[in-house]
């Protein structure tokens, strides 16, 4: 009999001696993005509707989404060097493919030629040979393998407006961006020239366009596919 009230007063005693743990906080993560209008606009909050997504699923999947803006290229080199846990949007290639873990798709996107109105466009270029032409392009992106492949001369450009700038000047024949987000740039202020002197490059062949998607990425770790697949499903 007191050894069993012995036993029930011990069970008591480590009951009361218990610490109700709170809740774990969510883990502070930096993300990276960079100016692409209309899908990232860095003059708003969380850089816009694609990167309030971003940070909406990983709060989900139990992060705090710290959004800072860096161009592309030093977004991925803070990523690689572990300074920075992903970056967004980001689009597939063999290279990345080596390193980095990706989303689902965040969104569909179409990359084009951007040329100067008037400007008379070859039948070698409307059939995929760009042999001698000049293709501006933006630092960090990485492009479509026909374009690659066309024998076209790039040019790297730090922003979309610097590569449209130099492609008014005639410095380039073309510049290499999405449909959407270089009419964004062009009636945007970081634009400071006329938007109607341009216009894009039409034609079936592949080298000319190409449709693909755009990805939340974070370096290939032990936890990394897990983590993916957390946001994934959030």
């Amino acid at each position: 009999m007191l050894f069993g009230l012995f036993c029930i007063l011990m069970v008591l005693i480590a009951l009361l001696m218990v610490r109700i743990q709170p809740p774990r906080a969510a883990q502070s993560v930096q993300v990276i993005t960079s100016d692409w209008q209309p899908y990232v606009d860095t003059t708003v909050d969380q850089g816009g509707t694609v990167g309030e997504i971003v940070v909406s699923v990983l709060a989900s999947s139990g992060y705090n989404g710290q959004v800072a803006y860096d161009t592309w290229s030093s977004g991925l080199e803070r990523v690689d060097q572990g300074t920075a846990f992903g970056i967004f949007p980001m689009v597939k290639s063999a290279s990345r493919d080596e390193v980095y873990e990706y989303s689902d798709p965040l969104v569909d996107y179409t990359y084009v030629l951007f040329k100067r109105r008037g400007m008379e466009v070859s039948e070698a270029v409307l059939s995929g040979d760009l042999s001698g032409m000049r293709v501006g392009i933006i630092d960090g992106y990485d492009y479509w393998p026909e374009l690659d492949e066309s024998g076209a001369t790039f040019k790297d450009y730090p922003t979309t407006a610097a590569g449209f700038e130099a492609l008014s000047s005639g410095e380039v024949d073309f510049v290499a961006e999405s449909d959407i987000v270089g009419h964004a740039t062009l009636r945007s202020q970081k634009f400071e020239g006329d938007a109607t002197e341009f216009d894009i490059v039409r034609g079936d062949n592949p080298a000319l366009s190409s449709t693909d998607s755009v990805y939340f990425l974070i370096r290939k770790s032990k936890l990394s596919s897990d983590v993916m697949e957390k946001f994934n499903e959030a």
